[in-house]
């Protein structure tokens, strides 16, 4: 994404991971389900990865947006191995997040909400892919013969 976004022209490749990602919310939190988000504070990764797009369209599919779309669920950019620290301080009353860091956020206590599977298309989506620059890949077409898409 940091490429696209700096205009690198890029070569998808391949997908390299489906989904795994996790809706945990933190032990003590009144969060029982994507509703019971509203007024909270959740936490991603980062602004623009595929969990808090994730996030975004949980709270759409359920009536509600985030802060920056007029809404009133705050989205919390932290990286996954803070959050354990962010839950246990209350910082965050939930966080969608991928694999292993959902796993770690429930030995803590959390709360599991939402799996990958009620996410997205049962959980059949590609959340990592590898890319490649269009230069790399003219100068080596061979490597690159199956290449998805152009960007």
């Amino acid at each position: 994404m940091n490429a696209f976004m700096q205009g690198v022209p890029l070569k998808i490749y391949a997908g390299a991971a489906k989904a795994g990602a996790v809706l945990v919310a933190r032990e003590g939190s009144d969060v029982e389900d994507v509703p019971g988000l509203s007024g909270a504070a959740v936490a991603v990764p980062t602004r623009g990865s595929t969990q808090d797009i994730s996030l975004r369209h949980l709270l759409h599919e359920n009536g509600l947006a985030a802060t920056d779309e007029g809404g009133d669920v705050t989205i919390v950019p932290i990286n996954p191995a803070d959050m354990p620290a962010a839950f246990s301080t209350g910082q965050v009353e939930a966080a969608l997040v991928q694999e292993p860091w959902g796993v770690v956020l429930e030995n803590q206590g959390g709360k599991l909400i939402v799996d990958e599977r009620g996410i997205w298309a049962d959980g059949d989506y590609t959340t990592t892919v590898l890319v490649v620059s269009t230069e790399y890949a003219e100068q080596h077409p061979e490597a690159c013969a199956d290449c998805w898409l152009d960007t």
